[in-house]
């Protein structure tokens, strides 16, 4: 949600259908479901952690609320786009430890293994989400997805690995050797099919659910 309104000036220029800009999703609406979704988040916090869980919580709201406001350096993230991406995608590191301290993980190799592991798949469906090219009204590329600023084939490769990382670390923190196996044989697929857009996203979304599928069955 707060993506919504940090992006809102930038996504009202470039891409005004959109259903914010286009008033299909109202302002009140779309704080109702922000306002909606906290409630959610923090009574699920306090559930699975308790008040020790909520109050180390608290650093990760926060630095969630940083990049909500670019760290108050817009300008900067906005011309240091790599730079801007790897601050965003941090947040996953310290969220997945919390999550790992409050269901009582205990502090291992493996536990670091499987905390990286979930951070990598995370940042990997980010990837996918902003893979494909978009184009402004005019028909020009927008400089804000993954493939036209690096190019298509450094994204593709970093996907990539993301996703053999992710099955490998996957093995080392406990799951079955079919975890990186999956991974393997989704990246030879997409490999195969490395000329379709369409093709690389969808097996890049589908390794999530299929590589947590195997790791809790």
């Amino acid at each position: 949600m707060t993506d919504e309104w940090k992006d809102f000036a930038h996504d009202s220029a470039v891409y005004p259908d959109r259903p914010v800009q286009r008033g299909a999703v109202t302002p009140f609406s779309l704080a109702m479901l922000g306002l909606g979704a906290t409630v959610v988040e923090f009574t699920c916090v306090g559930l699975l952690g308790g008040w020790l869980g909520f109050v180390l919580y608290i650093p990760i709201v926060l630095y969630s609320l940083l990049t909500a406001v670019e760290f108050f350096s817009r300008d900067w993230m906005a011309r240091h786009f790599t730079a801007s991406f790897l601050i965003h995608e941090f947040l996953y590191l310290p969220f997945f430890t919390w999550v790992a301290i409050v269901l009582g993980a205990p502090f291992s190799g493996a536990t670091v293994a499987g905390v990286v592991s979930l951070a990598l798949l995370f940042v990997s469906i980010e990837l996918t989400r902003k893979f494909s090219p978009r184009f402004d009204p005019s028909g020009a590329v927008v400089p804000d997805t993954y493939s036209a600023v690096w190019g298509r084939p450094i994204t593709l490769t970093i996907l990539l690995l993301l996703m053999i990382a992710s099955g490998a670390l996957a093995f080392v923190a406990g799951a079955s050797p079919i975890a990186p196996g999956v991974s393997a044989a989704l990246v030879l697929l997409a490999l195969v099919r490395r000329a379709s857009d369409s093709w690389v996203t969808v097996i890049a979304a589908i390794h999530l659910p299929l590589l947590a599928l195997v790791v809790f069955l």
